[in-house]
């Protein structure tokens, strides 16, 4: 070191402290007043209080000091307050939270008991709630991220909105002064605080966006406007618009406009609506380096039109060659919704003739009809019986479905008793081929197990079916008349 020689009694400077590793820097001025003391030899080495910023790998240590020193003669701070390097704060920071940004403490909290306090827009003010300081450790902190779907109950730290805000950070000691010295009972320093304008994504207005359109809407219809807005009002940036999901592939967006068109016809019935609703996704990307983008959803509700006629259900029924009773209800389904669907009305046609010779169809009420045989007996197998359903839409739709009636021999239970049935019932080939299969080893296994006889059993199977399952029993022929008035048994040799 070296003595300090001063031309004046009053001399100013700056002092900057820089960081290593960053371009950070922290200034702070000085001024040193020299007073005698003891004589008439002026000296600046021991009447000064030095202002420094100390750096940390994360947080900046800052400390300032008192506004006045405890003894006549020492370096007085008038007029205004110490002022704290700028420290910069990137909008859009997502945390953790709160986010410190710089430890400021005075030169005094060592020996002293200190509380620190924060004043001013952002603080206590408005926007309020944005800082806040540890009251012991002095500890800055930033509190909220940018949320711009609640911009609207809290101000954040938009780049849009405040460029900068400056706080006042206040020191006030807790313990009594000593008699007989004079101080303040508070030291103040300025923060001034820089928001960083970062690129932010576009942003759909509404989101989702719900319409309202009638099914059946042909290609090549505008269906509206989906537009975003760039919250970075001071950067020159242009919006592209481009379709993210489209699960029928109906639309189309123009990249400049956002307007919406359709290349297919809207479908109420399609598999991809839900609950008449259907969701397409959307993109919007803005010119930016790097570029952001954001997505909208746009939900189309389909308002259902007629255009769907009614079925008969269910399509298959069975009958008895002799029925008793021999009716069978049936009712219709229908793909549109109320008012478009029933109530029904049954009919049958006049073509062919023996339609109305053999069948005859009464309405039950709005929603099911009664099919009757009108002839006492029909020969076994399956008949074709068309029957035409209108439904109550304006304009109502009507079609002509076939049912598919199966007659087959019963028992006294109503069940299906001859291998006609069981073809009637609309087993195939192969299912038919498998049941004489099993039957082929049920009596081969049987064969085996009675080679010990002398003299050969005469075997017979019995064949039951009940719905759509068939029942099968091997039997002696000598036992034949304890099974033969079993109802619904058919015996073959």
């Amino acid at each position: 070191t070296e003595d300090l020689h001063l031309s004046g009694k009053q001399v100013k400077f700056v002092v900057t402290a820089r960081g290593m590793e960053s371009p950070r820097q922290w200034q702070t001025v000085v001024k040193l007043t020299v007073r005698a003391k003891g004589g008439t030899k002026r000296t600046g080495q021991q009447n000064w209080k030095p202002s420094s910023a100390v750096l940390s790998q994360n947080v900046p240590d800052i400390i300032f000091p008192w506004s006045q020193l405890e003894h006549p003669g020492h370096l007085k701070r008038q007029k205004r307050d110490w002022v704290i390097p700028p420290i910069n704060v990137p909008e859009n920071s997502r945390g953790p939270f709160p986010q410190e940004l710089v430890t400021i403490r005075s030169d005094r909290d060592k020996n002293r008991s200190l509380r620190y306090s924060v004043t001013g827009p952002g603080a206590d003010q408005p926007p309020a709630g944005i800082f806040s300081i540890n009251p012991i450790s002095g500890q800055l902190a930033v509190t909220k991220p940018l949320d711009r779907e609640q911009r609207a109950s809290y101000h954040p730290i938009d780049y849009e909105t405040s460029r900068a805000f400056v706080l006042t950070v206040i020191a006030v000691n807790q313990e009594p002064l000593t008699k007989g010295i004079q101080l303040p009972p508070q030291s103040t320093a300025t923060v001034s605080i820089t928001v960083i304008d970062l690129n932010e994504s576009p942003y759909f207005v509404p989101n989702p966006k719900l319409i309202r359109q009638e099914e059946g809407l042909p290609a090549g219809k505008v269906l509206t406007v989906f537009t975003a807005e760039d919250p970075d009002r001071y950067m020159q940036q242009t919006i592209r618009y481009s379709k993210l999901s489209d699960p029928a592939n109906w639309l189309k967006i123009d990249p400049l406009q956002g307007q919406i068109t359709t290349v297919a016809t809207l479908d109420r019935e399609s598999p991809y609506v839900k609950n008449n609703m259907y969701n397409a996704t959307f993109l919007a990307s803005d010119s930016g380096i790097p570029p952001a983008s954001g997505t909208g959803t746009l939900q189309i509700y389909l308002l259902d039109v007629n255009d769907n006629a009614p079925h008969v259900f269910p399509e298959e029924v069975s009958i008895c060659e002799k029925p008793d009773p021999n009716a069978i209800n049936i009712t219709a389904t229908d793909t549109d919704i109320d008012p478009n669907t029933g109530p029904f009305a049954f009919e049958l046609p006049d073509s062919p003739a023996d339609i109305r010779k053999n069948w005859t169809i009464t309405r039950l009420n709005g929603d099911y009809a009664q099919l009757r045989l009108k002839i006492g007996t029909l020969d076994d197998g399956l008949y074709k019986v068309p029957i035409m359903i209108m439904d109550s839409g304006n304009p109502p739709m009507s079609a002509t479905s076939d049912l598919l009636v199966k007659v087959c021999p019963c028992d006294e239970n109503g069940d299906c008793t001859s291998v006609q049935a069981i073809v009637a019932a609309g087993l195939g080939t192969g299912a038919i081929i498998a049941i004489l299969l099993c039957i082929i080893i049920l009596l081969r296994a049987e064969g085996r197990r009675q080679r010990s006889h002398s003299t050969p059993l005469r075997l017979a199977v019995g064949v039951r079916l009940r719905g759509q399952r068939l029942y099968g029993r091997i039997f002696e022929f000598a036992q034949l008349h304890k099974f033969w008035r079993r109802p619904g048994l058919r015996l073959s040799e």
